[in-house]
C-alpha cells in the first residue's frame, strides 16, 4: 500500500510534541451558554473476540486462547504469594471485558476543558448483558485497584452517576464503571473531557462490507485545534513549525477539509477482506502518493506469472520531485549542492534524471528471475523521456569510470561495463579481479528501467518487460476480476502465501507450541489441561491457501485499498512471516544504518541506503566524505530515496567515485 511520505513524517514528529502541550490543559474559550461542539477524532467498533478467528484451521488455536482465564487462576499456587487470587480474578475480569463487543473513541470537545486533556476525551467501552454483570465486573476491578493508592476523586459532581472518578493531577479526570447507554449496559473508562460517549459511538461509519468484526474512522480535521494552538504557542520565531503546518494542511492532514480514514475488516465465504478508505482524498492525491491513472495490461505483463511476491503502483517519484523543488527554494545550500553536482557530471539531477522517469514503479521476486528468493528481486520504473535519461546515464557512467581510473586503490578493479546477452544491452557494476559476490545489473528496455541484484535476474526481467516472457500477472483470473470490479486499479500488491509458508511455517509452529505449553496445566496442580498441537501440519495448513492480493482504486473522491487474503489467521501469519524472512537482509541493513546514524548523533535514524553506503565507503577509501547533496538527501524521505536509488545504481556508483575527482 502507498505511504504518506513527508507529511506523515511531519505528523509523527510534530504531534508528539504538540501532545505534550495539550496535557497542560489550556482552554479555548467559547461564547457563554453555547453548548460545546463534539467532534470525533477516532472511533472504533469491534465484535466479540471469538468472531476474529473463524476458519477451521484456526479452531484449536482459538480454543487454546480461551483457556487463559483458567491458567491465570492457577498462578497464585505457583507464585509463592506474589500473585494472589484477587489479582487473578481482577485480571480475568479485564480480559473477559476486553474480549466482549465494544467501542473506543477519541473526541474533540471544542470550548470545554472542564475535565482536562485539552478539549479531548478518550473512552473505552465494552458491552454487557445487563446491569448486574457490569456491576460485578466493576466490583472485581475496584478490588484490584484498592491498593493502588489512586489520586482522590475531583471535587464536585460525578461525571456519570454510576461510575467512579479519580483526578490525575495536571492531566485529566478519569471515570470508570458501569453505564447504561444506547443499546444496553456497558463498562467504560473515560479519560479527559467527554460527557456523552454515545455521541461518539454514533459516528461509526456505515459498513461497506458484510458484517465486519472491526470498523472505525479517523477524522484528521479534529487535530486542527491542537495544531493551531501549538502554532500560536510557538510564535513567529519558529518558521519550521509554520512550514510543517502548511505541509500538513496541503496534504489534507489538518484543516476544515482534512481527510478521513475509514477501516473495516471482515470475512466473506471465500476469503478475509480488509478495506481502508481515504475519504475526500482526490484533492490531495499527489501529495499522498495516490496515482490517478489505472495500471494497464502492459504494466502488469512485465511481472511474470511465477512471481512469489510483487508490487506495482502509480505515483512514482512525484513526492520526491516536489520535495526537491521546495528544498532548493528554501535552502540555498541544497541548490548549491545540485549545481555543484551538475558542474562535475554535466547532469542536472532533477531535469535530466528525475523528470525523465515516469510515475509507475514496481518490484517483484519470481522463479524466473532466480528462484523466488530475495536474490531474484528486481525493480522497475517506467520512462517519461527515455532519450534524456539515457543521455544523462552516459555522462554518469563516463564520470564514474573516469573517477575509478584515477584511484590507484579501489579504482584498479571497479568499472561500470556494458555487455549484451540475448539481444539485451545490460550494464553492470563489476569488480574485475576481486572475488566480490555482487554484480548489480540494470537495463533500459523501450519503456522500463530495470535493475536486479544479479545479472541473471535483470536479464530475465528485461526479457519479460520486452514481451519475451509469459503472459504476466495481467492474466491472473483473480487479479483480472478485481480490476474489472473496480473499473481499474492504481496499485497492486501480490504475495504467494503458499510459497511464503515455506519460510514462515516453522515460526508459526513454534508460536503454536508456545501457546500450547503456556495454556497447559503444570504438574504441580495434578491432572489438568493438556492442550496438545494447535497448528495443523504443513500439508494441512497450506491446502487450499489463497494468495494475498491488495488493490488500490478510486471510488469517486475516495481512495480505497482492499486486501483479500486467506480466511485463516495462521495461514496469513505464516505467509507474512515468510515474507519477512525473505526480506531479512534488507531489514538487517536498515537496522545497521539506523544504529550507525544514531551513533553519529543523527536527529532521525533512517535505514541505510545505497547512497549512505556509498558515502561511508568513499570516506573510508579516500579520506573524504561526499556531502554536497546531503541537504537534498536528508530532506527527502527514505521511501522515495530508496525507490530512486534502487532503480539507479549508476548514480550510486558515480557518487561513490566522486571523492577521487577532488
Amino acid at each position: 500500500m502507498h505511504s504518506v511520505t513527508r507529511p506523515r513524517q511531519f505528523l509523527r514528529a510534530g504531534l508528539l510534541g504538540l501532545s505534550m502541550v495539550a496535557i497542560a490543559g489550556s482552554a479555548i474559550a467559547r461564547p457563554e451558554n453555547e453548548p460545546p461542539k463534539v467532534q470525533t477524532l477516532f472511533v472504533m467498533k469491534h465484535a466479540a473476540m471469538d468472531r476474529w478467528l473463524v476458519d477451521a484451521k484456526d479452531q484449536r488455536f482459538a480454543d487454546a486462547l480461551k483457556m487463559l482465564p483458567a491458567r491465570l487462576n492457577e498462578l497464585p499456587k505457583e507464585s509463592n504469594g506474589q500473585f494472589n487470587e484477587q489479582a487473578a480474578g481482577a485480571i480475568n475480569t479485564i480480559i473477559s471485558t476486553l474480549a466482549r463487543p465494544g467501542h473506543m473513541a477519541i473526541t474533540l470537545n471544542a470550548g470545554n476543558v472542564a475535565d482536562g486533556l485539552y478539549n479531548y476525551g478518550i473512552v473505552f467501552s465494552a458491552d454487557f448483558e445487563d446491569q448486574k454483570s457490569a456491576e460485578a465486573a466493576h466490583a472485581q476491578i475496584k478490588t484490584m485497584l484498592a491498593g493502588a493508592n489512586l489520586p482522590p476523586a475531583p471535587v464536585g459532581n460525578k461525571r456519570i452517576a454510576t461510575m467512579d472518578d479519580t483526578q490525575i493531577p495536571n492531566f485529566a479526570r478519569v471515570s470508570y464503571g458501569p453505564r447504561q447507554g444506547a443499546g444496553g449496559w456497558k463498562y467504560e473508562i473515560i479519560v479527559g473531557t467527554l460527557d456523552n460517549p454515545d455521541s461518539a459511538f454514533a459516528n461509526v461509519p456505515k459498513p461497506t462490507i458484510a458484517d465486519p468484526y472491526l470498523s472505525g474512522e479517523i477524522d484528521f480535521s479534529a487535530l486542527t485545534p491542537l495544531a493551531s494552538f501549538a502554532q500560536i504557542a510557538a510564535g513567529p520565531q519558529n518558521p519550521q513549525l509554520n512550514q510543517m503546518m502548511g505541509e500538513l494542511s496541503a496534504s489534507g492532514l489538518i484543516g476544515q477539509n482534512a481527510i478521513k480514514v475509514r477501516y473495516e475488516a471482515g470475512y466473506t465465504k471465500e476469503d478475509s477482506l480488509t478495506r481502508i478508505s481515504v475519504v475526500d482524498a482526490a484533492p490531495y492525491a499527489d501529495r499522498l502518493g495516490f496515482g490517478k491513472e489505472s495500471l494497464t495490461d502492459a504494466d502488469l505483463k512485465i511481472i511474470p506469472t511465477d512471481a512469489t511476491w510483487a508490487s506495482m503502483s502509480r505515483g512514482g517519484l512525484s513526492t520526491l520531485r516536489r520535495a526537491i523543488d521546495q528544498l532548493t527554494t528554501q535552502a540555498p545550500e541544497a541548490a548549491q549542492g545540485l549545481a555543484q553536482f551538475k558542474q562535475m557530471t554535466g547532469v542536472d539531477l532533477k531535469s535530466d534524471v528525475f523528470d525523465a522517469l515516469g510515475d509507475t514503479f514496481g518490484y517483484y521476486a519470481s522463479d524466473s528471475t532466480g528462484g523466488g528468493s530475495i536474490a531474484s528481486m528486481v525493480a522497475m520504473l517506467n520512462f517519461k523521456d527515455r532519450p534524456r535519461f539515457l543521455a544523462a546515464h552516459a555522462k554518469l557512467v563516463e564520470f564514474a569510470n573516469a573517477a575509478f581510473a584515477q584511484n590507484s586503490d579501489f579504482g584498479k578493479y571497479a568499472r561500470v561495463r556494458s555487455w549484451k546477452e540475448q539481444g539485451v544491452e545490460l550494464m553492470s557494476l563489476r569488480f574485475s579481479g576481486l572475488p566480490i559476490p555482487l554484480e548489480v545489473t540494470y537495463a533500459a528496455t523501450e519503456s522500463w528501467f530495470v535493475v536486479g541484484v544479479t545479472p541473471q535476474a535483470t536479464l530475465a526481467a528485461a526479457l519479460q518487460a520486452a514481451g519475451k516472457g509469459d503472459e504476466g500477472l495481467a492474466a491472473s483470473p483473480a487479479i483480472a476480476a478485481l480490476r474489472k470490479q473496480h473499473n481499474g486499479v492504481t496499485s497492486l500488491t501480490f504475495i504467494d502465501t503458499s510459497r511464503m509458508l515455506h519460510a514462515g511455517y516453522p515460526l508459526v509452529s513454534m508460536l503454536g507450541s508456545a501457546v500450547s505449553n503456556a495454556m497447559s496445566t503444570p504438574p504441580v496442580h495434578g491432572e489438568g489441561r493438556s492442550v496438545g498441537m494447535l497448528v495443523p501440519t504443513y500439508r494441512d495448513l497450506t491446502a487450499g491457501a489463497i494468495p494475498s492480493i491488495q488493490v488500490g482504486y478510486w471510488d469517486g473522491q475516495n481512495y480505497v485499498v482492499d486486501t483479500h487474503a486467506d480466511r485463516s489467521m495462521l495461514v496469513n501469519a505464516g505467509g507474512a512471516l515468510g515474507a519477512v524472512m525473505q526480506l531479512s537482509p534488507i531489514i538487517a541493513a536498515g537496522a545497521i544504518g539506523a544504529a550507525s546514524e544514531q551513533r553519529q548523533g543523527g536527529m532521525a535514524p533512517e535505514p541505510m541506503s545505497m547512497l549512505d553506503a556509498s558515502s561511508t565507503l568513499a570516506q573510508g577509501w579516500h579520506g573524504n566524505r561526499f556531502d554536497m547533496l546531503a541537504p537534498v538527501w536528508k530532506a527527502t524521505t527514505t521511501l522515495d530515496r530508496g525507490r530512486y536509488l534502487l532503480t539507479s545504481p549508476i548514480l550510486a556508483g558515480a557518487l561513490l567515485a566522486e571523492p577521487a575527482m577532488r
